[in-house]
């Protein structure tokens, strides 16, 4: 029997063009029944700790609704390589903590252990936000007053264009 998992799923497209925009492969495993799906699983691990890379484990419909008894007991595939680049999140906000960078330990950190061009630039955003939500008042309000002194005109144009320029003086 053949199961045709359909060229159309984005599961398929995913585990056969690589992840992201295609720009590096995944490791990808397809059981045929319920018992080598439950290897493969453990052996998934394993190859996603060796080789630090995604593994996508693939069935289809027939896979999922079917039952079979199995042995699930722990397969051993020899010593786990080191993770000691893995981030864990143990040592966060003790002045431990890893930083990951692709400047390597050239970046700057305050005494917490905070990124200083992270901060600067969280900090730069809110200070945009803050600028360009007041001039889109400034702006709003602006045509609203000039408009309501066009379209009166008169001695309220005169009077609200005065109130302007005693603004724009202080």
């Amino acid at each position: 029997m053949v199961l045709n998992t359909a060229r159309a799923q984005g599961d398929y497209f995913q585990a056969t063009r690589g992840g992201g925009h295609g720009d590096y492969r995944h490791i990808v495993l397809a059981p045929c029944d319920v018992k080598e799906a439950t290897v493969l699983v453990q052996e998934a691990f394993h190859l996603a700790a060796t080789w630090r890379n995604p593994v996508l484990v693939m069935g289809d419909y027939y896979l999922a609704h079917t039952w079979q008894t199995v042995d699930v007991a722990p397969i051993d595939f020899g010593p786990r390589p080191p993770t000691d680049w893995a981030v864990d999140g143990s040592t966060g906000g003790s002045g431990r903590a890893k930083l990951i960078s692709p400047l390597g330990d050239t970046k700057r950190t305050d005494d917490v252990g905070y990124d200083e061009l992270g901060r600067l630039m969280v900090g730069g955003q809110t200070m945009l936000e803050v600028a360009f939500g007041a001039a889109a008042v400034a702006v709003v309000l602006g045509v609203l007053w000039g408009a309501t002194a066009g379209y009166f005109g008169g001695l309220l144009d005169g009077l609200m264009m005065r109130i302007v320029d005693a603004l724009r003086r202080v």
